[in-house]
């Protein structure tokens, strides 16, 4: 029947986006590693010659492995603070007009309830 070749037509296309969405989502992950590891990359090229007064002045080489893992952990952990919050504004403010414009047409996205208004 058309109204069941409609919801495998439409089941399809979700089941797409959701993968379309978790690629998206994969690409940024990749992304914000190579973004930390050239941070931490240039930032070893720029000190090299501190880490090498560092060691003669005695610290071990696991001390400044140590150092540099605190170093990129001040770079990801404000940065995931900061992404996950502007994330849950941006999806509230989404979320927010999606619902304002649903009451506005009286129709629920979802297929619970589709009113006309008077």
């Amino acid at each position: 029947s058309p109204i069941s070749l409609n919801f495998k037509v439409f089941s399809l296309f979700t089941i797409f986006m959701d993968n379309v969405v978790l690629s998206i989502y994969a690409l940024l992950l990749i992304m914000s590693c190579l973004l930390i590891y050239s941070l931490m990359l240039s930032n070893v090229d720029f000190k090299t010659r501190e880490y090498g007064m560092l060691r003669a002045l005695g610290l071990r080489t696991k001390d400044v492995v140590v150092m540099l893992f605190l170093y990129a952990k001040a770079f990801s952990i404000p940065g995931l603070i900061i992404g996950l919050l502007i994330a849950y504004i941006v999806s509230a403010c989404l979320l927010y007009t999606s619902d304002a414009a649903d009451d506005l047409l009286c129709v629920d996205l979802g297929g619970r309830r589709v009113t006309q208004k008077k």
